[in-house]
């Protein structure tokens, strides 16, 4: 028969065994959490390069968590069901209806991603250093741009798959590739082409469910703002901010 004591610290031992498994183990998951978010993005950015936007509502965003919403640089923002006017093939004859020559490259670089300690949602944030082309509103032409930016997502775990819960895009520059981005090209020439999109001007997406919430490309006469600010970690979705709207 064991002795008390030993006994005891043989209870002790295998408590304290078990709590560094359940530690190692829950480590384990948040590094596999890091690894499927990371994919899930990168498959973002490949499929969007060759023009595959429709399938994102159905493959890439959440099903059946509220609030879904999707915000790209001044276009406003998207909501749940509205995602698909978003991502839709444009009609023919509308603006993006022909493919032929564009390209939409964005890298993604210096992550910073947190999972929610419960582990049911997570937030990252990216730079993306691309390029793509732009039409010239002058020409009509089409020009081949540097177009720098950042990815603030928070994501949402459904059925044991991550997916992404709000997506927002902030544009930090547009520029031809034979144009010093100060010459602020995209604000002072694309823009005032395109109008406001989002807010009554052309767009062939359709009107955003929602205004923009924020977009403060580069521009000589501001200072940069840490927006968006990377995510510092946190215990449930309720203890941080949002990238949402």
């Amino acid at each position: 028969m064991v002795p008390a004591k030993t006994l005891e610290d043989v209870i002790r031992m295998v408590n304290e065994q078990q709590k560094v498994v359940k530690k190692q183990q829950k480590e384990i998951q948040v590094l596999k959490d890091v690894h499927e978010i990371q994919n899930l993005m990168g498959r973002y950015v490949y499929l969007h390069e060759v023009c595959r936007d429709p399938e994102f509502p159905d493959t890439m965003y959440a099903q059946k968590t509220p609030g879904i919403s999707s915000e790209v640089a001044r276009m406003g923002v998207f909501v749940d069901k509205g995602l698909r006017k978003l991502y839709k093939k444009p009609e023919p004859g509308s603006p993006l209806s022909d493919m032929r020559g564009m390209l939409f490259t964005h890298p993604l670089a210096t992550p910073v991603i947190e999972v929610a300690g419960d582990g049911k949602t997570a937030k990252g944030l990216w730079m993306s250093p691309g390029y793509e082309t732009s039409q010239d509103p002058a020409t009509k032409k089409l020009v081949g741009c540097l177009c720098y930016t950042k990815y603030g997502c928070d994501f949402v775990k459904e059925a044991g798959k991550w997916k992404m819960w709000h997506y927002h895009v902030y544009r930090i520059f547009l520029t031809p590739m034979n144009t010093p981005f100060t010459e602020e090209w995209e604000a002072n020439v694309r823009d005032k082409a395109m109008g406001a999109m989002g807010a009554g001007g052309p767009s062939p997406f359709g009107k955003a469910d929602k205004p923009t919430t924020y977009d403060h490309p580069y521009s000589k006469t501001t200072e940069r703002e840490l927006v968006p600010a990377p995510p510092e970690p946190y215990e449930t979705f309720s203890d941080t901010f949002s990238y949402g709207a």
